[in-house]
């Protein structure tokens, strides 16, 4: 199913026609699970259980292992995502003092995706 597109921290994306351009298959996944994980608890009021928190991480003192938990958990609520094989999540610390999540699965058109979600200072 398309939709529109829309990279998380930006505007949405005008084609060449002058229309909204629109996304599908894992191209619209990758985008759906990148502004599920950067959207915090919360602030969807309809949905307040969606959101993975990685803003909440910046400068927080939270394990890696409760990050990989809170990730984990929206991956497994994300319809993009093929459920029949478990998701990855590894948490690490940078060279620079940063720390970067990085996301492995699957989507719904079998496509394994990786997906890095940076989290600044910790």
């Amino acid at each position: 199913m398309a939709d529109l597109s829309h990279i998380h921290g930006q505007d949405l994306t005008v084609s060449a026609t002058g229309g909204l351009l629109l996304t599908s298959g894992t191209e619209h996944g990758q985008q759906r699970v990148i502004r599920r994980l950067m959207t915090n608890p919360g602030d969807d009021q309809w949905t307040p259980e969606y959101g993975g928190g990685a803003p909440a991480f910046v400068g927080s003192t939270a394990s890696a292992d409760r990050i990989r938990a809170a990730f984990l958990k929206q991956m497994r609520m994300e319809a993009t995502v093929d459920q029949s094989v478990a998701p990855r999540v590894t948490v690490s610390a940078q060279p620079n003092g940063t720390t970067t999540a990085t996301v492995e699965y699957r989507d719904a058109q079998g496509v394994t995706s990786r997906t890095i979600i940076p989290m600044g200072d910790r």
